[in-house]
């Protein structure tokens, strides 16, 4: 029987972005957090609200970048960026918005693969579970064969849902009900089998130290 690692890692959204106070689809454009927004990290970096990992990754998109530094520090090491863990490509939205009403709309079509979000040639959303739960897996897999047992990745909240969603076999319904508030997140706790590549969630805790009980997520049977 091949032997089995426990690894926890850290999924945390980027701080309050500029295309987020103009309401404005960002997913891969490289847009920067907001000073307001990366003040609220350094805050709950101050209250500890990030714990402690041996290595640190990030998207490769600025608003990421720049709230890894909020939230580690000056000294802190970024070990790399990871490109699977980019924002959801929300085609020909980016830079754009829609109504309060049309957002609803969007991800509900794009969750039940819709005409309407496919008219915007928005990523699936069966292609960024596998895209997001297939990076979880690599970088836990990567961190045991490497002697390492905690990570953190400063990411984006469309495809840390659906990295979630991916890892623990959520309905798109499941989907919905995931809370990535900026600059909080998850802490996954996973069991890692890194000869056979397996990697299974046991459960993730919400960073948001004022989520209600039943906001941890398990996995479905």
């Amino acid at each position: 029987m091949n032997q089995t690692y426990r690894v926890k890692m850290l999924l945390v959204r980027h701080a309050f972005s500029e295309a987020n106070a103009a309401r404005l689809y960002s997913g891969t454009l490289d847009v920067d957090a907001t000073p307001e927004g990366l003040a609220q990290v350094e805050e709950y970096r101050r209250e500890g609200v990030y714990p402690e990992t041996q290595r640190h990754y990030s998207s490769p998109l600025r608003r990421c970048l720049q709230t890894f530094r909020a939230a580690y520090g000056p000294d802190a090491v970024l070990d790399g960026t990871i490109e699977a863990f980019h924002e959801l490509d929300l085609g020909d939205l980016e830079g754009k918005g829609l109504s309060e009403q049309g957002n609803e709309r969007l991800w509900n079509s794009w969750i039940a693969d819709g005409d309407f979000a496919r008219g915007f040639h928005v990523e699936s959303f069966a292609h960024a579970c596998a895209r997001g739960a297939g990076a979880v897996r690599d970088l836990a897999c990567g961190c045991v064969r490497g002697g390492c047992d905690s990570v953190s990745v400063v990411t984006h909240s469309a495809i840390m849902r659906s990295s979630l969603a991916g890892i623990a076999r959520l309905t798109p319904h499941d989907w919905l009900r995931l809370q990535a508030h900026n600059g909080l997140g998850y802490v996954l706790e996973l069991e890692v089998d890194p000869d056979a590549g397996r990697v299974d969630l046991e459960r993730a805790v919400p960073l948001d130290p004022n989520a209600p009980a039943d906001a941890t997520v398990y996995p479905r049977p």
